[in-house]
């Protein structure tokens, strides 16, 4: 008996126990819903169709290679959007040291984008559901050009070159807010390979990395993603690893502008009343104040001479 009534709640906290793993292990999923509009324009100007932002802001794990994560590394935000052939990423890097493209300063967003996993296929990149890499500078060299890089992989050993992206995707980079001293602005559309058309409620794994060189030397100081795929990994094999990204963007609902707010008519000011004259006294009131004033002298003359007479009629009864 006294075992049963131990074996009770230790079963309970352990079913408790398993339930909760599922969800500990997927804490590092960064839930992102994008919007759908037809009207994104690539120009470095967030429209309101856009959904977030996400932070960038997750600074590397277990670099090896020579990174640092340096106190003060740029770090970002990130807006979403879809429509039936596109994604758009809209991406404010916030970097007090930008240094525009060049083979030694590379600040630069990265994105990583996995076609198929999240559809309940395999992790691994093939033909049909590649993973991309795409490089975004943070501006022109120094010839104005605004090229982009990266990879596909198509296969655990199929990468294709850095040039395909600039012939596929729209893209906007340069100053934010019209100045480099506050950072600068990526701006991208990246068409859906054609092997299924979006769908409203498709998942589609995918990560954003924020490069900075703050020295202008060779090399980056500072890495930061949306998050973490998980303890132990280096964040840095995500460019050629799709398990390990994570970000999950589902593709949501048509974005529907607010009905724009309409002020309360202002009610016209009520004309004054026009001056309405005193009416004039009746005649007869100052006519009957008068006569009033009349009959009371009269009857204080009747009341003196009558006591004059008194006392004249007394004086002449005394002197008898």
């Amino acid at each position: 008996m006294k075992m049963k009534k131990i074996l009770a709640p230790v079963l309970f906290i352990a079913m408790i126990f398993a339930l909760t793993i599922p969800a500990m292990a997927a804490a590092d999923v960064v839930p992102v819903t994008a919007n759908k509009s037809a009207a994104i324009a690539i120009d470095g100007a967030r429209d309101d169709a856009y959904a977030g932002p996400v932070d960038i802001a997750a600074p590397r794990l277990n670099a090896t290679d020579g990174f640092e994560n340096a106190p003060g590394a740029a770090t970002g935000k990130l807006w979403t959007a879809w429509d039936d052939s596109s994604v758009y990423f809209y991406i404010e890097v916030y970097d007090t040291t930008p240094n525009q493209k060049d083979t030694a300063n590379n600040d630069c967003v990265e994105i990583f984008l996995d076609w198929n996993a999240g559809q309940g296929g395999p992790d691994e990149a093939s033909a049909d559901t590649p993973f991309w890499q795409i490089r975004v500078f943070a501006g022109p060299d120094a010839d104005g050009v605004t090229d982009l890089g990266g990879y596909i992989l198509t296969d655990a050993a199929d990468w294709s070159g850095n040039s395909v992206f600039n012939d596929v995707c729209t893209h906007f980079s340069g100053p934010l807010n019209g100045n480099y001293n506050n950072g600068y602005v990526v701006e991208i559309k990246i068409p859906h390979p054609d092997v299924a058309a979006l769908t409203e409620g498709k998942k589609i794994p995918f990560d954003a990395q924020i490069c900075d060189n703050m020295l202008g030397q060779g090399g980056r100081e500072g890495q930061m993603f949306i998050g973490h795929a998980g303890d132990g990994i280096d964040d840095n094999e995500k460019w050629h690893t799709p398990s390990y990204l994570s970000g999950l963007m589902t593709l949501g609902a048509a974005y529907v502008a607010p009905a724009p707010t309409e002020a309360a008519p202002v009610a016209d000011a009520a004309a004054p009343a026009p001056d309405v004259a005193a009416p004039a006294p009746a005649a007869h009131a100052v006519t009957s104040a008068v006569q009033t004033g009349d009959n009371t002298l009269a009857i204080a003359g009747i009341m003196v001479l009558a006591a004059a007479g008194a006392v004249i009629f007394r004086r002449k009864l005394f002197v008898k």
